[in-house]
């Protein structure tokens, strides 16, 4: 029995790690999860920490347990633990922190599913940002924790042998969707999608290139570029479109460079946009698509 619950929990915090790019797959969430310790053990340890008290608040509310075991409760406080952890200092205040807003994110996310918006990752966003103001409110040093790991010297020979900054963007573009900067985390990454689905690596890696070639044309910063921040959100909304609208190419690009243009307005505006983008991009697109839809059905029976 014992052994019974300790793999059931173990299933559901390998899939809750590959929700965070929208997969149901144990094998891929575990690649994830390695490419995040490759780059910072420290990170992962508090992803996980995230996640189980995540899933922790959905059985609190008694949240169906098949939505559970698929993982949906727990990437949204992975990705809450990896941005406290990035963020903020480790600290008894960024550890509360990251457990009240990895809860509150389950409680939005049944709140949108009530009221059938897509939660992506909306709950992240909104709990994040929250977590950076409590952070703010608390006085606490806005430092990064130590990067275990970049100074190995497989990274090393990696990053060299990767060296061309496209190649090297590319990858820090998929890696930057939960916070690593690395390019062997990214390449990881970039496994663990073609497991769960060859089709959705491709999309991942398409999000990523066009978001580094439009951030490269717009001329914006290329420090910014080289590091991928232009490329995650972009990497996200491939991977949603892609599934949704298999054969609609123009509208996938179109939602590519939406998030690019919307990642520079929030840091123009002094906002970490986080997933943000991702998110208010599939929305309008979702949104737009089901107006259309409704309209065309209207015509029809008018006609």
């Amino acid at each position: 029995m014992f052994v019974d619950q300790i793999s059931l929990s173990a299933k559901r915090l390998s899939c809750g790690f590959s929700q965070v790019m929208l997969q149901e797959n144990r094998l891929t969430g575990l690649l994830f999860m390695l490419g995040i310790g490759f780059n910072s053990w420290l990170m992962l340890a508090c992803a996980v920490v995230g996640s189980c008290s995540s899933m922790l608040a959905a059985m609190m509310y008694r949240a169906d347990t098949a939505d559970l075991d698929r993982g949906l409760y727990g990437y949204n406080g992975a990705l809450i633990g990896l941005a406290v952890s990035f963020y903020l200092p480790l600290s008894l205040s960024s550890v509360i922190i990251l457990i009240v807003c990895s809860m509150l994110a389950t409680v939005i996310q049944r709140l949108l599913v009530t009221v059938r918006v897509a939660p992506l990752t909306g709950p992240f966003v909104i709990t994040g940002w929250m977590a950076l103001l409590l952070a703010q409110w608390f006085d606490l040093n806005d430092t990064v924790l130590p990067i275990v790991g970049n100074d190995l010297a497989v990274t090393v020979f990696v990053d060299e042998l990767l060296s061309e900054g496209a190649v090297q963007a590319i990858s820090h573009g998929l890696g930057q969707v939960m916070f690593q900067g690395n390019t062997v985390t990214g390449l990881l990454f970039i496994a663990g999608l073609a497991v769960a689905a060859p089709k959705v690596a491709l999309w991942g890696v398409f999000g990523s290139v066009l978001g580094y070639e439009a951030a490269t044309l717009l001329q914006y910063p290329e420090p910014l570029v080289a590091a991928g921040l232009f490329g995650f959100n972009g990497v996200l909304v491939a991977i949603v479109l892609g599934d949704r609208f298999p054969n609609r190419f123009l509208l996938i690009a179109g939602g590519i460079i939406m998030t690019i243009l919307i990642t520079r307005g929030f840091q123009l505006l002094g906002i970490t946009p986080l997933t943000a983008p991702f998110v208010l991009t599939s929305w309008i697109i979702f949104l737009l698509d089901c107006l259309s839809r409704t309209g065309k059905s209207r015509n029809k029976a008018a006609g």
